[in-house]
């Protein structure tokens, strides 16, 4: 609940939704993943970061194993114009899945991303 009105308060806060993309994740809330996602891309193209956001999605889309986010990933990767990053994605979809896909097994750490990893990355945003 508190996710929202993070979002109201400050709606084109890119580092936020990145972060709240990341916690979608973990949590495995797809239907919010989604929703994030799109906002996140919305609000990087917003304030011109669509190489350092695709970076972090290209990032998350490594992580995660779920289809549906995946071929989301590549739309999104495609609307930032990563035509490169996007059709790696696409690929991943097309074998059904991505290459470190967490699929309930292995090493995680927080938020189910792998040990050492930083879940606060997005830290690297100068605006938001």
């Amino acid at each position: 609940m508190w996710r929202n009105k993070l979002i109201r308060v400050h709606p084109g806060a890119v580092r936020t939704l990145c972060t709240l993309l990341w916690l979608d994740l973990g949590a495995r809330h797809m239907a919010t993943a989604l929703m994030h996602l799109r906002d996140y891309i919305e609000a990087a193209i917003r304030v011109e970061l669509q190489p350092l956001a695709g970076a972090q999605i290209f990032e998350m889309a490594r992580l995660a194993p779920q289809a549906e986010f995946l071929e989301a990933v590549a739309d999104g990767l495609d609307a930032l114009d990563l035509e490169a990053l996007a059709s790696e994605v696409h690929g991943w979809t097309a074998a059904g899945g991505s290459p470190d896909g967490h699929r309930g097994r292995g090493p995680a750490g927080p938020l189910g991303m792998p040990q050492g990893r930083d879940p606060d990355q997005c830290a690297a945003y100068g605006r938001g």
